[in-house]
Formats: C-alpha cells, structure tokens, sequence
C-alpha cells in the first residue's frame, strides 16, 4: 500500500460513492485513479444535503486550508507531480502523475469538485447557466484562434478567452477562483 505524499502515513482503502480510493488517515487526503475520479465526478450524485452535511462556504474554507502548495512526488512511482485542475470552471487544484495516472486530492477537495460539478452543470440559476454559456463560448473562441493559429503558423495563443467575451476571474492556479464560485452558489 502506498503512503501519503505529504505525511508518509500508509494509506487505507476505503469507499467514495461505491468507488475505491485509498486515504490519509493522519491528513484525510485521497488518492485516487483519474478514471475514478471521473467517474464520482461525472457519476455519482452527490449525497443528499442532510443535517451532517456541511455548507459549500464550510468545504470551501477545509479546502483553502488544507490546500498544498508545493507538488508532492507520487506515492506509486516517486515522480513528481503537476499541480493543475480537473475542469476550469472548478476553481480546486489537483495533483497529477503524469506517469501512473492518479490524482492527490487534500482533505475535501473530493467532496467539494464533486458538489461544484453537479451544481455548476445542473443548476438553473440565471447566474450559473450564464456562466456556463460564457465558458462555452469562451471555449469555442479559443478553439477557432487554435485553428487560426495553427494555419498561419503562430504560437502565441495570449488574451483568447477575453477575446470570447469570457470574464476571467483567475485564482492562484488559473480558471475561477473558489470563494467568488461559492459565494455565487451557496444559497
């Protein structure tokens, strides 16, 4: 069983919607298959908001709190990982393996892209579908300058999501930043 990236506790398996990840019994970070993740992400409800159940203000706070940093060597093969975020709409930076392709979450962020994921996709406040359309159409500006670029031979790819009409409001590692996210959703 591997160890903890950022504690060396060995790791425990235990289960997260019916998926297997492995975890920190000391630091409550999770380890887990990028194909999992996914698949909690994309496919698992997330529970039922009950009494036990804490606010996004709540987990975004664990999140911020128990944030790393610094890039961890992976746990499987030792190589260093990248800091970088499952989607750009959800403002929670993860730690890649390139090369084993697993996924260091800190404690919460699990619960927390999981939660965003479903809201930011499900919602139909005016606030999050128009947020929704103007990513997409930032998306699509981006891929058309891609296009552009490509064909003229260019590699400069600055000021594309501007160019869409997308309002960039960029946290630490790039994309949405969580507190602006939260405060927009956390009703």
């Amino acid at each position: 069983m591997p160890r903890c990236p950022g504690c060396f506790v060995m790791l425990t398996m235990s289960s997260y919607g019916g998926v297997n990840v492995k975890t920190c019994n000391s630091c409550f970070g999770t380890w887990i298959s990028r194909v999992s993740l996914m698949h909690i992400v994309r496919g698992v409800e997330p529970p039922d908001p009950g009494p036990d159940t804490p606010s996004l203000k709540d987990l975004a706070a664990l999140v911020i709190e128990g944030h790393n940093k610094r890039p961890f060597s992976c746990p499987e093969c030792r190589q260093q990982m990248t800091m970088d975020r499952l989607h750009p709409m959800i403002p929670i930076d993860m730690q890649f393996c390139g090369k084993c392709s697993y996924v260091w979450l800190d404690v919460g962020k699990l619960a927390m892209t999981q939660r965003l994921y479903h809201e930011l996709t499900s919602s139909t406040d005016p606030k999050i579908v128009e947020i929704r359309e103007r990513y997409a159409l930032a998306s699509l500006g981006m891929e058309i300058q891609k296009e552009r670029i490509q064909a003229i031979g260019s590699s400069t790819l600055a000021g594309m999501g501007r160019a869409a009409g997308f309002p960039l409001s960029y946290g630490p590692g790039g994309g949405f930043d969580l507190n602006v996210l939260v405060g927009m959703l956390d009703f």
